[in-house]
């Protein structure tokens, strides 16, 4: 059973599409006793089960001055939807990415110097992860030489209740397309190797599902101590896959998202470090909750701060260009 690190008795959920219903379920597991309000992002009338639940508008939400704010709805509405909170000193907890364009990011940031701000990258809180931090922190791979990210899924199966092509990652006005909606990657890039820089970028608009955004991209970038990193990403393959492979001067490693593997490749051949295919990955939403809401008791700083999402947004807004310089 999973325990709560506080008591929580007012809650705000903007957006109520998949991540937000997630979010809604889990804070009803962690904090049984708390009034969770939602605010619609489309202005749809909502349906709940739970009598505690209540649909508000987001004046409304912001006048009850609730614990904490979760902002679940699309990217291009974070500043709006966040801000009134930040403002009020609410603290929020912010879907990924923060903002679909670098000016509403970095006034986010500006404006965010007194209040928690805390991002919703939770692939950080998967033990694998934690077993890769360790292995390259440890330096168990040599130095590192080079480094390849992979993510694809097919869009017409990622939301099952969604058709595609009304979905966020389907439309540029709120945010799509896979550079953005597949952010976590340039997220655990930058958390383990330090700051990237954008080298090249391709993106590829698919014409057979018909969407206005990119749909792959692959691109090449560079660490600060020059270990080049190449990324894909596309929502077209089918066959989920997720995976980062370290190739280092002693040793390579393996980390499978998907198979929840980290596997270290020597002269002595493969060595199994972690596996656990059993892993319920609604646990990482539950963490990342829970530390959300331990930080705001403690007032410890967020575990994946603004500034570092903002340095997210501002790595894809160079990709982007990059891509447009490309064609």
């Amino acid at each position: 059973m999973f325990q709560a690190v506080a008591v929580v008795r007012r809650i705000v959920i903007v957006g109520y599409g998949n991540i937000g219903h997630r979010h809604l379920v889990n804070c009803r597991s962690l904090f049984p006793e708390a009034d969770i309000y939602v605010v619609s992002s489309s202005g749809r009338e909502l349906e709940f089960t739970d009598a505690a639940v209540f649909q508000i508008n987001l004046s409304e939400a912001v006048k009850l001055h609730p614990d904490f704010a979760i902002v679940a709805s699309p990217s291009s509405f974070h500043h709006q939807h966040s801000m009134p909170f930040i403002e009020a000193g609410v603290p929020v907890l912010l879907e990924k990415p923060v903002s679909d364009c670098i000016e509403h990011a970095e006034d986010l940031l500006q404006q965010a110097q007194n209040t928690l701000v805390s991002v919703g990258y939770c692939l950080r809180y998967l033990p694998a992860f934690s077993v890769v931090n360790r292995i390259l922190t440890e330096m168990k791979l040599g130095r590192v030489l080079h480094i390849y990210a992979h993510v694809g899924q097919y869009l017409p199966d990622w939301r099952k209740f969604t058709e595609y092509q009304h979905s966020v990652t389907a439309s540029a006005a709120l945010g799509g397309g896979v550079l953005l909606e597949l952010s976590h990657e340039f997220d655990y890039l930058h958390t383990l190797f330090g700051e990237l820089h954008a080298v090249s970028c391709t993106t590829k608009i698919v014409p057979e599902l018909s969407t206005e955004v990119e749909l792959q991209a692959d691109m090449l970038l560079r660490t600060a101590d020059g270990v080049s990193c190449f990324v894909h990403m596309d929502a077209v393959q089918k066959t989920d896959q997720r995976f980062c492979c370290v190739v280092g001067s002693d040793a390579s490693l393996r980390w499978d998202l998907k198979k929840n593997t980290v596997i270290i490749s020597g002269p002595e051949g493969e060595t199994l470090i972690y596996s656990d295919s059993s892993y319920d990955r609604n646990i990482m939403y539950l963490n990342m909750l829970n530390d959300f809401v331990h930080r705001i008791q403690t007032k410890k700083p967020a575990a994946v701060s603004l500034a570092a999402a903002v340095e997210v947004v501002k790595l894809i807004e160079r990709l982007k260009q990059l891509a447009k310089e490309a064609i």
